[in-house]
């Protein structure tokens, strides 16, 4: 339910620094736009002189002025920013602070740099700790999580646009703060509703450690959000583009779209091997469509125009250059 938002409540927002960027003439922008991608650690089996400090810092870079031609409100960026504890890093404090480096740009722009962890950051030694210290300050991310998930999960508004930042190791493995989720989405949703987490819902064509590990959990967590009359998660962990629309056994859908894009090195496409009881999966896009083609990278578009949306996912051609792969739109139901 949509609650209207008091002066404190706007005040305590502007506090914690998750207006910035969203309000540019007073009022909620008419035209939304927010980019979302995600994996981008580096190839860990061989060298690659794109990476640094064990990510991809080219492409994250790309991706970074992507966001800047897009005139974008937001940068969401679903975990794996680097590629955490390993034998060939450094550590991860100097693989994150060089990450936020690269996307200094955005933080003086006052576009909003949203990033949750990954497995790659929270199986690394003292993450949450380090992820902490490093995203402070000016680099802190919103703080409107639940008390024992500061900093890591998070909700936020842009106009119309409800961004939720799910950190699905806070809890232990592949959870979601169902509880949570649901007052937050009671007491703040908005006409649109993003969710953003590292690990797929639904086996996406690789991992099979997803969200389905707790499939109770993973079922709640995703009717909660087509509840909140939420078209579209967001995901990464699986390193291509993968697009799928979930149907419960209601008839009720939502889009999972996968967007591990970001400079990692690509996973084969092993299909949707993974049973998931009570849900039909069917797949609407896949890039690369064909396995040994080389590495995908890119990033999704969405764009929110009133109550309309159109995702587009935009790969790379070559370098500095992305071009619109898939694309869908919706418009959203009146509440």
């Amino acid at each position: 339910m949509k609650r209207p938002a008091s002066l404190a409540f706007v005040v305590s927002l502007l506090l914690a620094g998750t207006l910035a960027g969203a309000f540019a003439s007073g009022g909620p922008p008419s035209h939304i736009a927010i980019v979302v991608t995600g994996d981008g650690r580096a190839d860990l089996h061989s060298e690659r002189p794109e990476d640094r400090d064990c990510f991809n810092a080219q492409v994250a870079a790309e991706i970074r002025d992507a966001t800047l031609r897009e005139k974008a409100n937001a940068l969401l960026w679903s975990g794996d920013l680097a590629s955490g504890t390993n034998s060939r890093c450094p550590p991860l404090r100097k693989e994150l602070e060089s990450w936020v480096n690269v996307m200094e740009p955005l933080y003086k722009k006052k576009v909003m740099v949203l990033a949750v962890r990954g497995n790659h950051e929270a199986h690394s030694a003292d993450s949450v700790k380090v992820w902490n210290e490093v995203f402070s300050g000016p680099h802190r991310m919103p703080s409107t999580g639940p008390a024992e998930a500061k900093n890591l999960t998070y909700w936020v508004t842009i106009g119309n646009v409800l961004i939720l930042g799910i950190d699905q190791y806070a809890m232990g493995t592949e959870l979601s703060p169902v509880p949570w989720v649901r007052q937050t989405l009671e007491d703040h949703g908005q006409e649109h509703v993003f969710a953003f987490g590292h690990e797929p819902a639904f086996m996406s064509g690789a991992h099979k450690d997803n969200l389905s590990a707790n499939a109770k959990n993973r079922d709640e967590f995703i009717e909660a959000l087509m509840d909140a009359g939420s078209q579209a998660y967001f995901a990464g962990h699986d390193h291509f583009y993968d697009h799928m629309i979930a149907t419960d056994d209601q008839g009720r859908s939502i889009h999972q779209i996968v967007a591990g894009t970001a400079g990692a090195p690509e996973y084969d496409d092993r299909g949707y091997t993974q049973a998931s009881p009570g849900w039909k999966t069917e797949r609407v896009m896949h890039v690369p469509k064909e396995n040994g083609k080389g590495d995908v990278y890119g990033y999704v578009l969405v764009e929110v125009d009133g109550p309309k949306a159109t995702l587009t996912f935009k790969g790379r051609t070559g370098p500095g250059t992305y071009v619109p792969m898939d694309t869908w739109s919706y418009t959203a139901k009146a509440p």
